[in-house]
């Protein structure tokens, strides 16, 4: 330490500089974590099928969409998300120091008690214990993860290191985002089938002739209000039989880019504690960062 003290002014700035940067960048991670975990606290879990709209939290199991499927791109694992990076100077590129990063933006579900949500990734901050390190000469691995003691092996001759998180379908899922139910597909407003059966019985003499209850040869406003009741009560039978396709529900990024989305692997316990424990950490190494520079100037001057 002495030897900083007296080292010349521009290598002490750059230390001190060094220092401030490293506070103030714990400072910020301390607040967002902070941030998250108090609303995480503060907001009730609900389940799709009663969840109001709005900011809220879900818990479930991660499911995949029918369609194309989504696979991993280093382990190749059939997954529902999946983010990916490859640092390194692989031997197959010979002349640059390769950089590869990708992450999955495709949509998948999130199911309680036979309820889906639909789960729009993008935005997120993403959490998930399936996340891989490991070692290899090529830009794309030639081989998999085979564990901790491999990999170590492989970091000290091995040129590329390859990185990969992903969720597989199943995995245990806590979602704190903006809820929303999209309207039905199809899905008419019951006065605008009203008006439309009405103009068919119109065009209709016979459907007419029922109507004149009186005998007179011509529908009167309080038998045209009669049958407007019958075309009510036979929009609303119809609807009973044939119900249509069910609410599509929405999870998403909040508007307000103040509330966090969050989307991780576990119970909400455990997601809640990771970042209460991120804050206490970020908050020790703001105080540290403070109180090393501090001395350093103390000291200085």
């Amino acid at each position: 330490m002495n030897a900083l003290i007296d080292a010349p002014a521009g290598y002490f700035w750059s230390v001190c500089a060094l220092l401030l940067a490293i506070s103030l960048f714990a400072l910020l991670r301390y607040a967002t974590a902070l941030s998250a975990w108090l609303t995480m606290r503060s907001v009730q879990t609900s389940r799709t099928r009663s969840a109001s709209q709005g900011y809220t939290e879900l818990q479930g199991r991660a499911q995949r969409m029918p369609g194309e499927p989504i696979i991993a791109p280093l382990t190749r694992q059939d997954c529902v998300w999946y983010d990916y990076r490859v640092n390194g100077f692989p031997k197959d590129a010979r002349s640059w120091f390769g950089i590869e990063r990708g992450v999955s933006d495709a949509i998948f579900w999130i199911e309680d008690s036979n309820e889906r949500s639909i789960v729009d990734p993008e935005g997120a901050q993403i959490f998930t214990h399936r996340h891989v390190v490991w070692y290899g000469d090529t830009q794309r691995p030639e081989i998999g993860p085979f564990g901790r003691i491999y990999d170590w092996f492989g970091r000290l001759h091995r040129r590329v290191q390859y990185r990969e998180r992903h969720i597989l379908p199943g995995d245990r899922l806590y979602i704190l985002g903006e809820f929303e139910t999209l309207a039905r597909i199809e899905a008419r407003n019951d006065e605008q089938e009203t008006a439309s059966l009405m103009r068919s019985w119109k065009s209709d003499p016979v459907k007419m002739a029922d109507f004149d209850t009186n005998g007179d040869q011509r529908v009167d406003a309080e038998e045209w209000e009669a049958a407007r009741e019958q075309a009510v009560q036979t929009v609303q039978a119809q609807k009973l039989l044939n119900p249509g396709p069910r609410p599509q529900h929405l999870i998403k990024k909040p508007k307000n880019p103040r509330m966090p989305f969050i989307i991780a692997t576990g119970d909400e316990a455990t997601v809640r504690n990771q970042f209460r424990n991120q804050a206490l950490a970020m908050a020790m190494l703001f105080m540290a960062g403070l109180a090393i520079l501090a001395w350093l100037l103390s000291q200085r001057f």
